[in-house]
């Protein structure tokens, strides 16, 4: 095959390729967009051609590209090239997108050149928002038997000092009681209504061992009865993150409850949970850590897949922990499993302090 052979070949593959790729010089001028690029982003054909890569790019992507572009061409360090990314796009008309991104690099005639592959990623997103939020509802109806058993307690409690006072016992100290467990109904409910919010704001300054408190609070009675203690272990002066407070609440209780699940299928031994806050490297990390069976080591990052389950007999659908590695993901951070067999498994839950967006093509 001839040189002209092998070119008029390769634009033939670009050309009818499904997914959308863009090449650019590294000023950001578009110098090839194939016909699936044009019709993804709304333009007809040849009019990317010339256009600065940044009219693809939502906000704060398309203000931020020019100088992730100048910080790699002046150290060499890329925080996406060879590494595909989710990031949102821009439409024609202005509309976001989300899209995944992967961006490689050569070079034609000594002009250093950047290629981007784009994979429309919208249906997948809206199918990940409905079962993330099927699989809140869940969880939410789970938690409803041990809320109930929480809040039945201090009602009695106040129940009974009421009926106290109007048999004349000492008003000041049964009031002071009725006070307490009026605030511990309180937080209980504060704590179920915040779980269950889900308004999917932007991430906020979120603090972890806030995260923490709440969750194990809705938890720590219910677990009680099953005979699995948690215990805590909260580093002190841990920064906040930026995350929302309800989704990550959503990871740890999904968390807690694999782990719980675990513990109960051995029939002796210690049934503990040991749950920490810690600052780790550039950021945070809740980890979570249980005395059960641990996870066979052929699993794998398998345990990351939607619809995989080692509880398939016990209720289990497969989606909590592909569904919290998103939720994760989605503020840049990180989930990973280390386990051995029969010495338990830990979860860490990594959160940068700092949210790099990857939205550059470096």
């Amino acid at each position: 095959m001839s040189f002209a052979d092998e070119v008029s070949l390769m634009r033939a593959i670009i050309s009818t390729a499904t997914e959308a790729i863009v090449s650019m010089e590294e000023n950001g001028r578009i110098i090839m967009a194939n016909r699936a690029a044009e019709l993804m982003f709304g333009f007809g054909p040849g009019e990317l051609l010339g256009k600065d890569v940044t009219l693809l790019m939502a906000p704060p992507y398309a203000t931020e590209h020019a100088g992730y572009v100048r910080n790699y061409l002046d150290t060499g360090i890329a925080k996406i090239i060879g590494i595909g990314r989710e990031v949102t796009a821009r439409r024609r008309d202005g509309s976001a997108f989300p899209i995944d991104l992967s961006v490689g690099e050569g070079s034609v005639d000594h002009r250093r050149l950047f290629v981007a592959i784009m994979r429309d990623i919208s249906e997948r997103k809206q199918l990940q928002a409905k079962l993330s939020l099927a699989e809140r509802l869940a969880a939410i109806g789970e938690l409803a038997a041990g809320v109930a058993h929480e809040i039945n307690n201090p009602i009695n409690t106040v129940l009974n000092c009421a009926q106290l006072i109007r048999d004349g016992d000492d008003a000041k100290e049964n009031a002071a009681i009725i006070a307490d467990e009026g605030a511990r109904i309180a937080n209980i409910v504060r704590d179920l209504l915040e779980f269950a919010r889900n308004d999917r704001l932007d991430p906020q300054p979120t603090d972890l061992a806030d995260v923490v408190d709440r969750t194990v609070r809705l938890v720590r009675a219910a677990f009680a009865r099953q005979g699995v203690q948690i215990d805590l272990d909260i580093e002190a002066g841990v920064p906040p993150v930026p995350a929302d407070c309800s989704q990550l609440q959503q990871v740890l209780l999904n968390l807690l409850n694999n782990a719980r699940d675990a513990i109960l299928t051995q029939a002796d031994g210690p049934r503990r949970i040991i749950l920490g806050v810690l600052r780790d490297g550039g950021g945070a990390s809740i980890v979570v850590r249980d005395t059960g069976p641990g996870v066979p080591a052929q699993l794998g990052d398998r345990i990351f897949e939607p619809f995989f389950t080692t509880k398939r007999g016990r209720g289990g659908t497969g989606l909590g922990l592909s569904i919290s590695k998103s939720l994760v993901d989605s503020f840049g951070g990180a989930i990973t499993l280390r386990s051995s067999p029969g010495q338990g498994a830990e979860f860490r839950v990594w959160l940068p302090l700092g949210h790099e967006r990857g939205g550059s093509s470096t």
